[in-house]
């Protein structure tokens, strides 16, 4: 069944860049940008500049945040924010002082699901998330597995879009605060259309199951 899901998937993906690769000049500019990554495809030349800026932004950002994981590695920064840190960082940037993604340090959006768990929390944070997560999949595959056959295809859905979910926010451009409700809304949903996974009942152990040699029927 995952199979033949794939492959239909696939075909239609290729059929899909086959079509739209050769004409994504011609696209929506926000469709452009998602393209842009792609050595081989036209965009416009303003769409590929402003995601080549956002990404340099992003990337300087994270070189000044990976030498704080030490001191936030057993106890995270935390959620407090200084409104004067905040002020001069911004002030900082818009005069030239600072990087531009000062303010964004300071607030604590770093563009990037790991970070945004392991800054504030530590690593007992980050592994409770992970845990939560793993716990997640587990309850998704369940009712992938042994769900009401009437909900197989919405099952299957919560769980190929929550494992999608996932990737993205440990390679992509993702946020605790803007990625934790869509995770956890899809197990919701899941526990809510099939219920809490359930434990199989173990068969009780009748007469007949105790002996050995059950007595001839003649």
């Amino acid at each position: 069944m995952i199979r033949r899901l794939f492959m239909r998937a696939a075909s239609l993906g290729l059929l899909a860049a086959l079509l739209v690769l050769p004409n994504a000049d011609k696209l929506p500019l926000m469709a452009q940008r998602a393209l842009s990554f792609l050595p081989a495809v036209e965009v416009d030349p303003v769409v590929k500049e402003s995601a080549r800026g956002s990404t340099e932004w992003r990337v300087e950002m994270w070189k000044q945040v990976l030498p704080q994981i030490p001191k936030y590695f057993i106890k995270g920064k935390g959620y407090a924010i200084d409104p004067g840190d905040l002020f001069l960082a911004e002030q900082s940037a818009h005069r030239g002082f600072a990087i531009q993604a000062a303010q964004s340090l300071v607030a604590g959006d770093y563009h990037n699901g790991p970070l945004s768990v392991l800054i504030p929390f530590g690593i007992f944070g980050f592994i409770g998330f992970m845990w939560l997560m793993a716990a997640a999949l587990r309850v998704l595959y369940y009712h992938y597995r042994f769900g009401d056959p009437s909900l197989h295809r919405v099952n299957t859905f919560l769980l190929a879009y929550f494992v999608a979910r996932i990737l993205f926010f440990l390679v992509i451009f993702c946020s605790l605060t803007s990625d934790l409700y869509a995770l956890l809304g899809m197990l919701g949903l899941s526990v809510s259309l099939n219920g809490a996974p359930q434990t199989a009942p173990e068969p009780e152990a009748g007469t007949e199951a105790l002996t050995v040699f059950p007595e001839r029927v003649y």
